[in-house]
């Protein structure tokens, strides 16, 4: 004590009297006290440079508290201080009698009142939990989740398993205290880890199991249900804190235990070699012979444990990796958790994320701003989008772009599951994406394409690396020709003069890009007809920026490949539990499209269609040990008998079903069925992609998969960088005064599986090219007359808010 005043303490008489510097963090030191005494903290600064100048220190992991509580007050630095009601019952745990304790406390060590703090002292958490002499879990107390409150008798001193050997003299006690007692009423938290310690000991105290009375069984293991239901195992910030740690020990009201004896506990139930151990707990009719013992069901708590083993699994994981996870993997995994800020699905991440996360947390921003910020660097990373697969319709406001991710809200099961789907398609036919991101012209705030200083999260050097490997590849392709006609048209020349001035603008002289424009200049000829969609660069993705808190309007500009409009879309499956409803499901799916296309189309054949089917329930994919995979050829041959024989169970010998005559197919086309593998291979993959996925028909007939929210009239598009099509929705021009109207746009539904246009079929041009956002090449006057570039009419600009 008399250390840490002589070397520490500044007794300043408010909490937070200066800010802190770059290099410092601010400690908690947690003074002595009784149990009903106040609690007292005094703050100080610490260097986070060295270890050798600061003292050791414990970080506190724990649920802030529902929002909307009553405060509870403690002194800070001699100022009243209010704090949550989780944290107050914490710190009246943790304190001694009669010796300060080191904390590092998120509520208390930074300002919570200055952005500017959080910002930067949130950027260093990972360090700060990894350099702690060990991280605390405080699950909550016994009392408080029955009570709502803290206790207010004093629980006694704090009492600790240790996961070893000695722990076997406090198993003893605990049991003795079962035996003799008569109620179950006061059951604590030592009581719940004594009988953890139990389990986790499965062999060397499956003896004591037998002494345990089944009425302290029941009591204990509800109990351990509400410790593993606390508020903690929800929270966002816990996945970092729980992680980087370098030793933890878990506490619940005044019993403490080392992780790792939980985690061992929930591995050994993973791997089911608890059966022995719960299988003593009924030994010789032990449990069931009493009226009030413990039910089967009652072990079902057990299965919580599957919430730890996540966790902990994770955490090893991390910890041997030397490649760290990209913040999009991170999301997609944690953003079901919770978090009392919705900024901190993405801040509460980035320690975890591998290097090239470079945007550092800022509250300054707005939680549109932020998402916006961190998807725009995610797609510029990862040269693609897809980032926007899922149902990113599901969001919980309004003025998020339609195809910005809202991480706030719920990312589905199913969402999560057809991600490895996304993987195996290349709709756009290997185009990437290159982000510009582009101010207002008429804002002097903003140049007219915003450099990285001034635009955080787009790393300007990286876009126009990628512009210049569009232009080699370009030069390359005009190098290999050796016909005039195949140059670029004359009037490109004076465009590209243009575009050459405003790169130098934007990106200072470049000897390379100044050489590539020349290169091209020299390829505008006379003759040249070089179709436009053949010399311009369609991987250009185009963020508008002009009024959102400093990070854009929400408008997503770019070319993409129109496939045509949505027909009809059909009842969704929004379950595949459900046997029955599958087959019903599915069957009306297939009579529906067989109806359309006896309408639309004079001759088909009846058995293609069938496969045609089969694979669009499969999204042309099986399930196998080794993953994901795409069809095979020789999968053909057992499509159409899994379909009829195993999924539809129409009975091939017999051919009543009213599907099979009208189809008129032979026995032979569908007695080839696969093994029972093979068929659950494609019945898993089926599972993953018709569950909440809305079956419908474009209007050419082909059919696909898409989100539910889709409907007729929606439009369907390749996108550059998309490995998916995606269904787009228009938004009707507006008139937005005398003689102003808006471009038509659209709004983004998702992404679509649709038969035929998976693998590039239909995907852009991919011969490099020139950017050109500001359309320069498609209408430029020429003596006194406008040239319109020739293009595929397909390909279209569209721009997406």
């Amino acid at each position: 004590m008399e250390e840490l005043r002589r070397n520490y303490f500044t007794w300043e008489r408010e909490p937070y009297p200066t800010e802190l510097l770059a290099n410092e963090t601010r400690l908690v030191a947690l003074l002595p006290g009784k149990w009903n005494d106040e609690v007292r903290c005094e703050l100080f600064h610490v260097s986070g440079e060295s270890a050798i100048e600061r003292p050791p220190y414990q970080a506190l992991s724990y649920a802030w508290g529902a929002p909307g509580h009553q405060a509870a007050h403690i002194q800070v630095n001699g100022c009243e201080f209010a704090v949550t009601v989780n944290l107050n019952t914490a710190l009246r745990f943790l304190r001694n009698n009669d010796e300060p304790i080191v904390l590092w406390i998120d509520a208390l060590s930074i300002n919570q009142q200055s952005d500017k703090e959080r910002s930067s002292q949130v950027a260093k958490m990972r360090d700060i939990y990894e350099a702690a002499d060990q991280v605390i879990i405080f699950l909550g107390d016994d009392s408080s989740h029955r009570a709502g409150k803290s206790p207010r008798r004093d629980p006694g001193p704090c009492v600790r398993f240790t996961g070893h050997d000695s722990d076997e003299d406090l198993i003893r006690q605990y049991m003795r205290k079962w035996a003799s007692s008569l109620t179950t009423k006061q059951i604590s938290a030592p009581d719940i880890f004594c009988i953890i310690a139990i389990l986790s000991r499965q062999i060397s105290c499956l003896k004591f199991t037998q002494e345990i009375p089944g009425r302290h069984l029941g009591a204990i293991f509800e109990a351990l249900r509400t410790m593993l239901t606390a508020r903690w195992w929800d929270r966002i910030w816990v996945v970092q804190e729980a992680v980087v740690a370098e030793r933890m020990v878990v506490r619940y009201g005044n019993a403490s235990m080392p992780w790792k004896m939980l985690a061992t506990v929930a591995s050994l139930y993973h791997q089911g070699l608890l059966s022995a151990t719960i299988a003593s707990l009924y030994h010789q009719g032990l449990l069931s012979d009493c009226p009030d013992s413990v039910s089967s069901d009652d072990t079902k708590v057990l299965r919580l444990l599957s919430r730890v083993r996540d966790l902990d699994h994770f955490r090893q994981t991390w910890r041997a990796q030397s490649q760290k996870l990209d913040l999009l993997a991170l999301l997609r995994q944690f953003c079901n958790r919770n978090s009392s800020d919705s900024r901190d699905k993405i801040f509460a991440l980035l320690g975890l994320c591998d290097q090239s996360q470079t945007l550092n947390p800022n509250y300054s921003w707005d939680e549109v701003t932020v998402y916006v910020k961190y998807l725009i660097q995610i797609i510029q990373q990862k040269r693609s989008l897809s980032p926007l697969n899922g149902d990113i319709g599901r969001k919980n406001r309004r003025d998020m772009p339609s195809w910005v991710p809202d991480w706030n809200a719920t990312f589905d099961e199913s969402d999560r599951g057809r991600l490895a789907l996304a993987e195996l398609y290349d709709a756009c036919g290997g185009v990437t994406s290159t982000v510009l991101v582009v101010g207002d012209s008429q804002n002097s705030r903003l140049p007219d394409i915003v450099g990285g200083k001034v635009w955080e999260g787009w790393d300007l050097d990286k876009a126009i690396s990628q512009v210049e490997e569009g232009m080699v590849q370009l030069v390359e392709s005009l190098e290999s020709e050796t016909q005039p006609k195949a140059y670029l048209p004359a009037y490109a020349k004076s465009s590209l003069e243009a575009y050459e001035r405003c790169f130098q603008r934007m990106a200072g002289h470049n000897g390379k890009l100044e050489a590539l424009f020349n290169k091209l200049i020299s390829f505008c000829h006379p003759e040249g007809q070089r179709q436009h969609t053949r010399f311009i660069n369609h991987s250009l993705l185009i963020v508008e920026d002009r009024n959102l808190n400093g990070c854009g309007d929400g408008s997503l500009a770019a070319r993409g490949r129109f496939l045509g409009t949505v027909s009809r879309v059909l009842e969704p499956l929004y379950s595949c539990s459900d046997t029955e409803d599958v087959l019903i499901g599915t069957k009306q799916w297939f009579e529906r499209w067989l109806k359309y296309m006896s309408l639309s189309v004079d001759n088909y054949d009846p058995l293609h269609l069938t496969t045609v089917f089969a694979e669009t329930l499969l999204s042309s994919a099986k399930l196998t040990e080794n993953g994901l995979e795409r069809l095979e050829k020789q999968d053909n041959a057992h499509l159409v008998s899994w379909l009829w024989r195993i999924l539809w169970r129409v009975d091939s010998d017999q051919q009543i079903h009213h599907l099979f005559k009208v189809l008129s197919l032979n026995i032979e086309n569908i007695n080839n069925l696969p093994d029972h593998l093979v068929a659950e291979s494609y019945s898993a993959a089926m599972r993953l992609s018709i569950t909440k996925r809305a079956f419908f028909i474009a209007h050419d007939g082909r059919i696909g998969l898409g989100p539910i929210s889709m409907r007729a009239l929606d439009e369907i598009y390749v996108l550059p960088g998309g490995k998916m099509p995606f269904i787009l929705r228009r938004i009707p021009r507006q008139n937005n005064g005398p003689g102003q109207f808006t471009d038509s746009a659209f709004s983004l539904v998702g992404e679509c599986y649709l038969h035929g246009c998976m693998d590039g079929q239909m995907g852009l041009p991919n011969e490099g090219g020139i950017p050109d956002y500001r359309h320069y090449f498609q209408h430029r006057p020429i003596q006194g007359y406008e040239v319109l570039a020739k293009s595929e009419p397909d390909i279209r600009w569209i721009s997406v808010v």
